[in-house]
């Protein structure tokens, strides 16, 4: 038993790859509305198994105090972080962790953590004795499971909208062409779990939005935006945007909407209590809530710096700005409109945050949370990428570099982010970049990887110059 608590993610993973194993032989002997749906379930069983295979953890400071927190939950029955300050949170971590009446207190929202806490059962049962080791195994475990459930919903949009080919394929991209591989998925961000709830809450208002007298997805609707909320304080603007849209579109739909956010909003005000003392106080501390009216410099860089442009990292997302482009001048998609704008106000309100760049980090990190909310926006294009031979060509290839670039992220070593010297707009700190220029020198202890991603860029390029056909 040492073994398997010690060891969690490779166990998971090999019982997945041996699920997924067994689904397979039973595809063809069962019926074929069976067989339709174990051939999703195995999609999303390799996803979840894909995520643990690199079997490293892709975190920082940040998610240290989260990671504990479950710990503290069920051994102590609380969620300060008084029992592990000493050993693991006392070093360089200390900038995200703060004291008030005499209790050390993760300063970020404590949705997360809560959220974690059933991935941590048997450790707690078990008594096995917490490490670094421990806890970035069981996190990551969590994290990427929370991810897949994201995908999920996302899948089930895509599929209600444009069928379930186009379902498969964009899912794949949400899940490896974009942070959710290389960020979300690998530790507790608070991305994991808002991208969790945007998903759902995107699922239930767009069956509303098809089945207006089902005002239980009103609901349930409002619940997930406001847990998105409290899971990451900045998905306030999605929950507000999406609660105007209700309040316009579906007048006699708000009171369900606004009573579904009740509840989290309650926890928001509780949680937001117990890290100040005040209900409209955050636990974050002025510190780090610096904000400059010189917004052009962040929003160039979450958009196209080498070292964290959204567009460079995930060209999918220059297919989704045109979507939204076509939303707004057909009219045709209020959802999509409305989630355009929630994405544009999320990139602005970082664009003036004073570390825009989310410090160490893989691309675009603050903005992974919006993930499922922009790639909805290639929606409105799709039949017209798929009637034009340049146009697959062109969303294939981005779809295939947005993967490569986030695998680098989740598989590869971050050498480029150790250039501390330069500037986040020198292109020696874009992974690819970075990597094609140490095949080519002698010596580099990343001429191995940089060879590696030279022949993938080939073979994509050369896979899509012959590419005829996408699904329709």
């Amino acid at each position: 038993m040492g073994i398997l608590v010690a060891f969690p993610v490779s166990d998971v993973f090999f019982l997945l790859v041996l699920y997924a194993g067994y689904l397979w032989t039973e595809i063809k002997s069962a019926p074929i509305q069976t067989q339709i749906l174990i051939r999703t379930k195995l999609f999303f069983i390799l996803m979840w198994a894909l995520f643990l295979s690199n079997f490293r953890w892709r975190g920082s400071g940040d998610v240290v105090a989260t990671s504990l927190q479950p710990f503290e939950l069920m051994r102590y029955g609380h969620l300060y972080m008084d029992e592990f300050y000493r050993g693991f949170l006392d070093n360089q971590d200390i900038s995200w962790v703060y004291f008030r009446n005499r209790h050390a207190l993760s300063m970020y929202s404590s949705a997360a953590g809560i959220l974690l806490t059933p991935f941590y059962v048997i450790p707690v049962l078990f008594h096995v004795p917490v490490t670094d080791l421990l806890i970035h195994q069981y996190q990551k475990i969590g994290a990427s499971f929370m991810v897949v459930v994201s995908a999920y919903f996302f899948f089930k949009v895509v599929e209600s909208q444009s069928g379930k080919k186009w379902a498969y394929l964009l899912t794949v991209a949400y899940a490896f062409g974009t942070s959710s591989l290389s960020t979300s998925s690998q530790a507790i961000w608070q991305h994991g779990p808002g991208q969790l709830f945007l998903s759902l809450g995107s699922y239930f208002l767009f069956r509303w939005e098809d089945n207006p007298s089902e005002r239980r997805l009103g609901f349930w609707s409002g619940f997930c935006f406001a847990m998105a909320a409290w899971c990451r304080y900045s998905n306030i603007l999605i929950w507000g945007l999406v609660g105007a849209f209700v309040g316009v579109k579906k007048k006699s739909g708000l009171k369900y909407y606004l009573s579904g956010t009740l509840f989290p909003a309650l926890a928001i005000a509780a949680d937001n209590f117990f890290h100040s003392g005040s209900v409209m106080k955050t636990g974050y501390q002025a510190s780090t809530l610096h904000f400059t009216p010189h917004l052009w410099d962040g929003f160039w860089g979450l958009l196209v710096s080498p070292a964290r442009g959204l567009l460079l990292f995930s060209p999918l997302a220059i297919f989704a700005c045109w979507g939204f482009f076509e939303a707004w001048r057909t009219r045709d998609n209020d959802l999509v409109r409305l989630f355009s704008i929630g994405v544009s106000a999320t990139i602005v309100f970082y664009s003036g945050y004073f570390v825009w760049s989310g410090g160490w980090a893989f691309g675009p990190r603050y903005l992974a949370d919006i993930t499922p909310l922009w790639m909805l926006g290639l929606l409105p294009i799709m039949p017209r990428i798929a009637k034009s031979t340049v146009l697959k060509r062109l969303f294939l290839f981005a779809f295939g570099f947005s993967i490569l670039v986030h695998a680098i992220g989740a598989y590869f070593t971050w050498s480029w982010e150790k250039l501390y010297t330069l500037s986040l707009w020198n292109w020696q700190r874009n992974p690819v970049v970075y990597l094609l220029t140490q095949a080519v020198t002698p010596g580099s202890r990343d001429r191995i990887e940089g060879i590696a991603v030279s022949f993938i860029i080939a073979g994509l390029l050369i896979a899509c110059s012959r590419v005829q056909k996408v699904p329709a």
